[in-house]
């Protein structure tokens, strides 16, 4: 079964209130990772595999950069 959009944004919460050890209540999708959450550049790297390795995925550079994973319809 494929998780709905509400469990993939939990999901991707959690990883990133773990990575940049936040609360995952202040992540929310529109939080700006460095202005909101604190992120530095190596966190972003730290993010990237956290993300393919919970997923499947392999994001390109130029994927990582463009600075959203929006969900939305």
């Amino acid at each position: 079964m494929n998780p709905t959009r509400d469990e993939l944004r939990q999901k991707i919460g959690i990883l990133v209130a773990d990575a940049l050890d936040r609360d995952v209540a202040e992540v929310s999708p529109h939080a700006s990772l460095i202005d909101d959450l604190g992120a530095e550049s190596i966190d972003f790297l730290d993010l990237q595999f956290r993300v393919e390795s919970a997923f499947g995925l392999k994001f390109t550079d130029d994927e990582l950069w463009r600075g959203s994973f929006d969900l939305a319809d």
